[in-house]
Order: structure tokens, then sequence, then C-alpha cells
């Protein structure tokens, strides 16, 4: 398990910013994320609704489902810069269309965990110099919000966890987020991310996984 600093989360979002910011901002799992539409994004008012997940079996076939748990249907309020991030984006790389994916690949197809992996999300582990999985992401929006103060339920219910045994991984980062993470480096608003004018010129942002 590991956590991340908001400093070494902007060196991993160089590339796909947009989904990584999300993802750390939001706590969002991989395959909630994947199975984002654009009508559950209100740029506007800075919310994504989380109401279902998009799974690949065996077969290759994509199914979406329910959320894991019935605490993850939830309404996340992201920072002013995520959302203008994510307006850009859905904007210009979105599939049309109130179900268009946010998060597509170039074929306009759901992105596949392993190919991303493998050509983009190892790659910026590598530049950036660190190591951890992509649900780390999750635990570490966790560790922000609670070494900003919040109570560990509260930040539970913000990612959509709970205190049952299924969330005891979870759990376990919240336990060790006091002697993990410095509070001074816990900033909800994550003001060290690339201005959105910068990021939108950086066409290494769009998700390209096939």
């Amino acid at each position: 398990m590991t956590f991340l600093t908001w400093e070494q989360a902007v060196d991993l979002a160089e590339a796909h910013t947009e989904l990584i910011c999300l993802a750390v901002d939001s706590g969002m799992r991989w395959s909630e994320l994947i199975g984002l539409r654009r009508a559950r994004v209100d740029v506007q008012r800075g919310k994504v609704r989380v109401t279902e997940q998009l799974i690949r079996l065996k077969t290759k076939e994509w199914i979406r489902k329910e959320p894991k748990t019935p605490a993850s249907l939830r309404s996340i309020t992201v920072s002013p810069v995520t959302a203008e991030l994510l307006k850009s984006h859905v904007e210009r790389y979105s599939m049309a269309g109130p179900d268009g994916l946010v998060f597509p690949n170039n074929a306009g197809q759901p992105v596949a965990f392993l190919s991303f992996w493998n050509n983009h999300f190892t790659p910026s582990l590598e530049r950036a110099s660190l190591a951890c999985r992509f649900h780390d992401l999750r635990h570490t929006s966790v560790a922000l919000v609670i070494a900003e103060g919040a109570h560990r339920a509260g930040a539970l219910d913000a990612i959509g966890g709970s205190l049952d045994a299924g969330t005891l991984v979870t759990n376990k980062a919240c336990s060790a987020v006091q002697a993990r993470l410095p509070t001074c480096q816990a900033r909800r608003t994550p003001t060290w991310i690339p201005s959105p004018s910068h990021c939108m010129g950086n066409s290494s942002n769009r998700s390209t996984t096939h």
C-alpha cells in the first residue's frame, strides 16, 4: 500500500492529467472512472455522480454493473481546478451524448486496464521515479482527506467506502495516515496542479489506450 503526496501525484499526472487528477481528487475506483458518462459530470457545479462501474469480462466483453457497495452510490465534489480540467477534456475528447464515455480510448471504446498500465501508467511511474498501483491513488485520496482533518468515517463516505470488513484495505489506509503523511502536504484544493491552460496544450493528456 502506497500513499502519494500531492506533489508526487502531479508528477505522475504529467500525462493523462484529467484521469489521474480525478482519481486522486475523488477516490474513484478504476472501474468507476472508465465507466463514467458525460451525464454524470457537472463541471459547472464541480460535481461527479458515481452510479455504476464498467467491468471487462475474461471474454473481453464490457458490462455495466451497480457500484461495488451501496455506499459507492455517491455525488462527489471535486476541486475547481479538477473541474476546469474536466470541462476542457469533456469538450475535446469525450464521446458525444449524455451516455458518452468521459475517458474513451482513441477508438471510442472503454480503456482496458492492462493496456493502460503497460503503455501509459508504468512509463509515467518511471518518469516520476515512483512505484505504486493505480488503486493506491484511491488510498492516497483517503489519506489526504484525513490528514487535512476529516474524520475517518467521513473520508470513507467521500470515496464510497464503509467501515465493513469488505473495505479492510481502505481502513488500513485510514489507520496509517497520520504516521505516513504530514498534515502540511494535505491540500484538498490541489494548487500545485498545472494550470488548465497549460494542461490543455498537452496532447498527451488524451486517453490513447486501446
